[in-house]
Parts: C-alpha cells; structure tokens; sequence
C-alpha cells in the first residue's frame, strides 16, 4: 500500500518557507474541485465516466482513504467560487457560500481544482475580470496554506472573438501558474480552437466520454498527491526574490507573480519615466508566491519601472504598457 504524510505538506500556490498561522491541516488525502459542467461530467454518458469520477476511483486505488469532494455545479463562472466576504459588481454572480473557495477551505482540504473551461467567456464577463477573480481565489487559499491546481480554459464552439478571449485565458493560465495549471486545451482543441470532433458530446461545448478521459489523464499526470510535500528550504533559483508582469506588455491590467524569500512583507511600486509613483502595494505574509492583479487601464501608453522590495533586497523589471 502506498502511503503518504499529510501533516506537512505544499502551501499556496507553489511551496511556502514558512507554514502560515492560520494554515489548514488535511488530516487525510482530500480533493475539493469546484468548477462548472465539465467538473459535473455534463457531457458524459454517465456521471462515472466524467473526469471527477474517473480521477476519484484512481486516487481510491492508488491511496486508500483518499476523497475526491465535487462542489461543481453547472454553468459556474469564475464570479461564483470566491469568498464569502466578496460581493460582486452589479451584473455579476454573487458567490455561492456553499460552493465556493470558503467552503472548499473548511473541508481541509490537500488541494484544490478549479475547473472553469468557458463560462466567463460566453457571459460576456472581461478577461480582466476573470483573472482578477481567479488571483483573489489563489491567495485566498495561499493564505490558509493550501496549495491550488487551475485547469486552463477549454475549447468552444464560439465566435471567433470569444474563442481567442479563451485562448487568452489558456495562455495567463499556462504562465501564471506554471506548474500548477492543468492543460486542458490542448489535447482537445483544433487550430481554430474549436472541440475537436472525436471528443464533442454533440453540442459543441461539453465533452464525450472520450473528452473526459483526456482530461483525467491530464490531472492524473499531474501528480498531485506526490506533489504534496513538507516545506523546506527554498531552491537556489530562488534564494532571491523574482518578479514577473504577466502580460507584458499589458494594456488594461497586469498581474505581478511575485516570490519573496524574507520575511516581513514587500511592497511593489511601479513608477513612471518621470519618476513619479503610480501605483503601490504593501503586502504581507511569509515567504512564498504571491499573485497581485494591478489595473493599469488609466496608464499611458509607455515604459514604467516596477520595483519590488522584500526585505534587505530590491530589484526592478520594466513594464510595457500598449495602447
């Protein structure tokens, strides 16, 4: 029998230095998966064959006493799993406080999927605010400690317009998370990024049985539960801070991946060619990987300088804004 220890294990998004005090502790193999129709194996000719169930039956055979905890539900947008405490613009979704990242959270949970292919898109919502969701969501769950998986967006029998909003998606996705983004575009999607036809449940939007097993593959070869591990020292890539804009250059936002390596906080400025401070940010918490969403509509056409300060240690990237 394979065994795994879960008392110490990866935080946030990536591996934390240091536990945060309100960390949550798994007391066994679980999986929460929010998510939309795909997570609910609409699309499959039963619920089994959807790519959920499938992962859950492989986990319960290669770790006895793990759980796999579905709290998709069909038609979900990135608007419907955050907190409790988030109330949404007019227009928008409010959070569902029982399927959501707060309720997730309290099922102490090893890890978190969010599966969230094409909703957003086909309700109009903007790419800018799609990111800013799923960055709120992230650190949220960075903050109790709990390392999260995102499954890239999904092809769809759309216009070409919203087909390229989601290829947009798929690619912050890719970036952002890195190793912990979920490719499920690829192995689904034609040039022209619609379903490929082997894999369409018919309707050009959900996924066969075939489909579904592609995307259990994906997850399975992700190797979530090995990638559960104690934090420890960091890496020697990262014995120094590192700073990313995510798209650069951007044009109505940015989002900074940010590790930091001392404790105490850090804050990020982007400045202007004239010097001037346009925007700032103080945060806090211990070490690790942190995800800022900056708005950067308001800002001219142009190079800015964007520093980061992390206790004794500063570094500065240029950012790109396009008009």
């Amino acid at each position: 029998m394979k065994r795994i220890a879960f008392i110490l294990f990866g935080l946030g998004l990536f591996s934390f230095v240091q536990v945060p005090a309100h960390a949550v502790y798994p007391d066994s193999l679980r999986i929460v998966v929010l998510g939309s129709s795909t997570a609910s194996a609409t699309g499959a000719s039963v619920p089994d064959s959807g790519w959920v169930w499938r992962y859950t039956a492989y986990l319960a055979t290669e770790y006895p006493g793990s759980e796999v905890i579905n709290l998709a539900v069909g038609g979900y947008t990135t608007y419907h799993i955050q907190s409790r405490h988030f109330r949404a613009p007019e227009k928008r979704p409010e959070p569902d406080t029982i399927r959501n990242i707060s309720t997730a959270i309290t099922l102490r949970p090893s890890a978190i999927i969010i599966n969230l292919p094409s909703n957003d898109a086909a309700r109009n919502i903007p790419l800018s605010e799609r990111i800013a969701n799923l960055v709120r969501v992230a650190n949220h769950a960075a903050r109790f400690g709990i390392p999260l998986w995102i499954c890239t967006s999904q092809p769809r029998n759309m216009s070409d317009t919203r087909r390229r909003d989601l290829l947009a998606m798929r690619d912050f996705t890719l970036e952002t998370f890195e190793k912990n983004a979920l490719d499920f575009w690829s192995p689904l999607a034609t040039r022209a990024g619609r379903i490929r036809r082997k894999f369409d449940s018919g309707d050009g939007v959900h996924l066969n049985d075939a489909g579904h097993r592609v995307l259990f593959g994906v997850v399975r070869k992700a190797r979530i539960p090995e990638q559960l591990r104690a934090p420890g020292t960091l890496p020697r890539m990262y014995s120094r801070p590192s700073l990313r804009a995510l798209p650069n250059p951007a044009r109505d936002f940015v989002t900074f991946r940010i590790h930091t390596v001392h404790p105490g906080g850090y804050s990020i400025r982007i400045i202007d060619l004239f010097g001037k401070e346009v925007q700032r940010y103080n945060g806090t918490g211990a070490p690790g990987v942190f995800l800022r969403f900056f708005p950067t509509a308001s800002l001219h056409r142009g190079v800015y300088h964007v520093y980061l300060r992390n206790g004794p240690a500063d570094l500065s990237i240029p950012l790109y804004i396009k008009r």
